[in-house]
């Protein structure tokens, strides 16, 4: 096997991990209630986040159609009878 796919794979394993750890302490603290969380920013900062990454995967997506390599398909297309 590639040993850049086991690479890649043992990368993805790592930062799944440590995101998996990151959001158990955060609910943790939130839990505990020991320091007021401010929910407002959360809000906002959540959906600014989801906002950059919609922009930015719209850009990668519909923007990268001049990229592609062929001819296109001229002419009547013919489907086939039922």
């Amino acid at each position: 096997m590639n040993i850049y796919l086991n690479l890649f794979s043992l990368l993805i394993f790592v930062i799944t991990v440590i995101l998996f750890i990151v959001v158990k302490l955060f609910i943790y603290f939130v839990k505990k209630r020991e320091f007021p969380f401010p929910k407002r920013l959360l809000i906002a900062s959540l959906i600014g986040a989801t906002l950059i990454l919609a922009a930015f995967l719209y850009t990668q997506y519909f923007f990268t159609f001049n990229n592609l390599k062929g001819t296109l398909l001229e002419g009547p297309i013919n489907f086939p009878e039922w």
